[in-house]
């Protein structure tokens, strides 16, 4: 840009002593552009020293597949001045947008979209700042090193999902049955109705196969070898969908998974730090080739089991 505006200002000047042989329009042109470019080098030097810029995030949690961008407010010290600034934003290295403008104001937002970001940890940042004058004779380069981490969440699958998973729903005594009853309501499927026990309370009653029954529950995600990653996505997203329910219904929920240091566990709880717990296992959870060793933890019997993977994870 500077090359260019050089040129034109060279052109510019000749063109004046060429057609008015160095009158008062010859003249008036050598001062102005003498004096344009002393501003553009007087701004540019005073911009590259006091150039400041705010990152914001829109408020968290953040999940994978929602659109997520970052609000750069760049300001400097001038409040007019010839002279352009270029501003990058960094995404794990790579820069995702850089904006160039013509710095003729005191302060200016750059939104910068980063799109819709993956289950996991994401670095951004530095920024990377560039600044010069109009005519191209000074150009700094400079870094802020400024980084944030974002935390990017497995995004829950709508209720249905949930309800097809009942089915899967076991106790930790192995037997599979409910730790209560409730009365009957339309709807509920006939096999579920427990006839003696209905005789001897004089109304029906049926097996309530939630969670919210055994007063507890453990959501255990299987992360041996899953047979896509698309299909390890959608296990995490429902182990995500069960916890975000459980939470919501007041259940103390547990979370038990693997990683290659062997089994993680957390135990049923209300705790909202253990459960933010929970949500970072969920968010760095990889699948593994082969279980390691060690001993899973022991539940009482009343713990209602959500098995979540490819298969029934054994316990």
């Amino acid at each position: 840009m500077g090359s260019w505006l050089r040129l034109i200002g060279l052109a510019a000047v000749l063109f004046s002593y060429r057609q008015f042989q160095g009158g008062w329009v010859s003249n008036f042109l050598l001062v102005t552009l003498a004096a344009a470019a002393g501003v553009s080098l007087w701004s540019a030097a005073a911009l590259g020293a006091g150039v400041r810029v705010r990152r914001t995030l829109p408020p968290g949690p953040h999940e994978a597949g929602t659109p997520l961008f970052v609000t750069l407010e760049v300001e400097g010290r001038l409040p007019l001045g010839l002279s352009w600034l270029a501003v990058a934003e960094r995404l794990d290295g790579a820069v995702v947008r850089r904006d160039v403008r013509l710095f003729l104001g005191r302060r200016w937002r750059v939104t910068v979209p980063l799109g819709e970001l993956p289950r996991g940890r994401h670095r951004l940042g530095p920024i990377d700042l560039e600044a010069g004058d109009l005519f191209g004779f000074v150009h700094r380069r400079w870094r802020l090193p400024e980084e944030v981490e974002i935390q990017v969440r497995p995004k829950p699958l709508p209720a249905t999902a949930v309800l097809k998973e009942r089915r899967r729903l076991r106790w930790a005594d192995g037997t599979g049955e409910p730790s209560e009853l409730r009365p009957y309501r339309p709807g509920d499927r006939v096999s579920r109705i427990r006839w003696k026990a209905s005789a001897r309370a004089g109304e029906l009653l049926v097996a309530d196969r939630s969670p919210a029954a055994a007063g507890r529950a453990v959501v255990v995600l299987d992360v041996f070898r899953p047979a896509e990653p698309e299909a390890f996505e959608r296990d995490v997203a429902l182990a995500a969908t069960w916890l975000k329910a459980l939470v919501s219904d007041g259940v103390p929920v547990g979370l038990w998974t693997w990683t290659d240091e062997g089994p993680r566990f957390i135990p049923p709880t209300r705790h909202r730090a253990l459960v933010e717990r929970m949500w970072e296992l969920l968010v760095d959870v990889r699948p593994i080739d082969r279980p390691p060793p060690g001993e899973g933890p022991r539940l009482s019997a009343a713990t209602a089991i959500i098995p979540v993977g490819r298969r029934p994870t054994g316990i």
